[in-house]
């Protein structure tokens, strides 16, 4: 059974036309590989992690990725640490769960307020 990391950094995305580069870029902000890469089986949606066992370095990662924050086809860009422990870090998360437990997207963007960097979500 494999070891999941101290902190992970999650990263979603839409696949579109205009965000194919966006894995690569990704990749080459955060500076590392992650530890894993997916998408839904309707293929609209890309999902990575990173892994880190140490605080600074997660949030060093987080950071490197906060450029995509801003843009509209970002779903979730965060890190959680360990539980109870850490509390998470988020810059976007769009990701909502209605009323019949289905997950769905919403239209704006909750990006965090960047002038506290350790301000927790909204």
């Amino acid at each position: 059974m494999p070891i999941l990391p101290t902190y992970n950094i999650v990263f979603w995305y839409r696949i579109k036309p205009e965000t194919m580069n966006f894995r690569e870029s990704a990749i080459k902000l955060a500076e590392a590989f992650p530890y894993e890469t997916s998408s839904d089986r309707d293929n609209q949606v890309r999902d990575m992690h990173w892994g880190a066992e140490d605080e600074s370095e997660a949030t060093a990662i987080l950071e490197r990725l906060r450029p995509f924050a801003s843009d509209p086809n970002v779903i979730k860009l965060l890190l959680r640490g360990p539980h109870g422990a850490f509390e998470a870090i988020i810059y976007k998360d769009e990701l909502k769960i209605n009323h019949r437990g289905l997950l769905s997207f919403t239209q704006e963007a909750a990006v965090m307020n960047t002038s506290n960097p350790k301000r927790r979500s909204v």
